[in-house]
């Protein structure tokens, strides 16, 4: 009797645990789980449809897509040769530009330049001046090979220049560097002992007026 019992409980269980009913596929799951859910529905008056029905699809909206050409293979790209690549440079001629025209005004326009009158032979220098239509020259003159010691004036260097040069029509400019050693002071370091300003420049004006008092009127 045991044993009868325990068989009978043991059937029970496996047949609470099967599934009840027919098998059914994913495809007809939707429309047999409303039809079951309206079976289950006790005193219903309607009752779903055993089989599903169809919608029509829209077909107003709908392109047939039309066919494609396949893609045709791309063409290999092929290295052009290194000539080819890159064109040689190309020469250029240069030339100068037209002159312009030039209005002159009131006051003509003049140009110069420096020559060194003191070491080489002033006539030739002045000549090549001419040649180039110049009008102007700039002569240096250092104070210090000037004035050797206070009051001693040495002025060879230009009565061989500035007479000459206003001789032969010349306007001249006179550039005064290089300040005799007797005229400055050494303080720290602050003036050069060789080279440099005076330490009182009333030495710079006396020198540039015994200048101006021995070639009056020929320095511009």
């Amino acid at each position: 009797m045991k044993r009868l019992a325990a068989f009978m409980i043991f059937a029970s269980l496996i047949a609470a645990c099967s599934p009840v009913g027919p098998k059914r596929s994913f495809n007809d799951w939707e429309p047999r789980r409303g039809l079951e859910s309206a079976e289950g529905v006790e005193g219903s008056e309607s009752s779903l449809p055993t089989t599903a029905t169809p919608m029509p699809m829209p077909t107003s909206n709908l392109q047939t897509p039309k066919p494609t050409k396949p893609s045709e293979p791309a063409e290999p790209y092929e290295l052009s040769e290194p000539s080819k690549l890159s064109e040689p440079p190309k020469e250029f001629e240069y030339a100068f530009p037209p002159p312009m025209s030039f209005t002159q005004g009131a006051t003509p326009t003049e140009f110069g330049i420096q020559i060194n009158g003191c070491d080489k032979d002033v006539g030739e220098a002045l000549a090549v001046v001419k040649s180039m239509g110049l009008t102007w020259i700039k002569q240096q003159a250092r104070w210090a090979d000037i004035e050797t010691a206070p009051d001693t004036y040495d002025w060879r260097c230009l009565d061989q220049v500035i007479p000459v040069a206003n001789a032969q029509g010349f306007k001249v400019l006179i550039s005064v560097t290089t300040a005799p050693a007797h005229t400055r002071q050494i303080y720290k370091g602050i003036f050069d002992p060789t080279n440099g300003r005076p330490a009182d420049l009333r030495d710079f004006g006396l020198f540039i007026a015994r200048l101006m008092q021995r070639y009056p009127k020929q320095i511009q």
